[in-house]
């Protein structure tokens, strides 16, 4: 029996919460700075920067659908483009760990490690971990370039436009974001925007990825369940 999900229904869905998640961390913010710094016990909810929070468990949940959209697609991909699925999987595996990642905030631990390897990273503080990743990211990626560009070009397209808003939000604007508080401080308008940027970006990246996952399934006949 086969499944029929729409990616444009997909992609709305997802893009739609959490750009609303990032209004509310928007205004949460216009009323901090306007000195309304509790707002009833609500603030430490929504706001972007938080941890442990509800934008925090979203980008969980966004990360656990694109693992399982990954594993998906490589299934259907061992029928019709065998030599295709060793890849989706090896991704699937890698948005895995990056769902941990962003639930037990694993990547701030490495910042201690960047700091003592690279001196010059130290005034970097808990950011430091961007500058390692910075370094990794070109070495993960480089053997699935092969694979992208024989991807087809809807998908491909697609797939690059999710990793530069990902990669994107989670490194530059991460940068950026550090030197807003190291400048202006953790309290300032400037930190506030740079946070909801980067954590939009890498929302937004996260959807198109699931939506490009979806439509690529989609466009080779879709998932089947039962015999």
């Amino acid at each position: 029996m086969p499944l029929h999900v729409s990616p444009k229904r997909v992609l709305v869905w997802f893009l739609g919460i959490s750009l609303f998640l990032a209004l509310l961390s928007c205004l949460s913010d216009i009323a901090f700075l306007a000195g309304r710094r509790n707002q009833l016990g609500l603030r430490i909810l929504i706001q972007m920067d938080a941890e442990r929070n509800i934008p925090t468990f979203w980008s969980a949940f966004q990360l656990a659908v694109a693992t399982l959209m990954l594993l998906l697609t490589g299934n259907q991909a061992r029928s019709v483009r065998p030599e295709e699925s060793g890849y989706w999987y090896a991704l699937a595996g890698i948005f895995a760990v990056l769902t941990l990642d962003e639930d037990m905030q694993l990547h701030e631990h490495t910042a201690v490690w960047v700091r003592a390897t690279l001196p010059a990273t130290a005034n970097l503080k808990g950011f430091a971990w961007t500058v390692g990743y910075l370094l990794v990211v070109p070495l993960v990626a480089s053997p699935f370039l092969r694979f992208w560009y024989r991807l087809p070009t809807p998908t491909r397209n697609t797939c690059l436009l999710a990793a530069i808003c990902f990669v994107g939000g989670a490194l530059g604007i991460e940068l950026l974001g550090a030197y807003s508080m190291l400048t202006w401080g953790k309290e300032s308008p400037q930190y506030f925007g740079a946070s909801i940027v980067e954590e939009t970006l890498e929302m937004t990246g996260i959807s198109l990825l699931i939506y490009s996952c979806s439509d690529l399934i989609a466009r080779r006949g879709g998932l089947f369940l039962g015999p």
